[in-house]
């Protein structure tokens, strides 16, 4: 009798943990889902935010070279010899030739 009562008190406690554990799992496993959705949406709004900011960069970079290829010969040659990439002896020289085009 005694054995008795103590496989059913057993089965009893084992039944209890059973469902205290699947309890727990149940709500691990909501939460894990609701983080690995909140992950992906971010993810998703990140990859977003990145492919407009490089957009938005290479269309300035655009616009700011059409700007110089629009701008006029005598135009170019004064910033390139005012940032210092030319000579004076380059300038005067190329400024000559751009005069003597336009004088045509």
């Amino acid at each position: 009798m005694y054995a008795v009562r103590r496989s059913i008190i057993k089965s009893l406690m084992g039944e209890r943990r059973m469902h205290a554990m699947s309890g727990m799992m149940n709500g691990s496993m909501m939460l894990g889902m609701i983080l690995w959705i909140v992950f992906v949406v971010g993810v998703i709004i990140l990859t977003i935010y990145v492919v407009t900011k490089v957009g938005k960069k290479t269309q300035r970079s655009n616009k700011q070279d059409t700007t110089n290829i629009t701008g006029s010969g005598k135009q170019i040659l004064d910033e390139r010899y005012a940032n210092g990439e030319i000579t004076e002896r380059e300038y005067r020289r190329k400024k000559m030739m751009i005069e003597e085009m336009d004088s045509k």
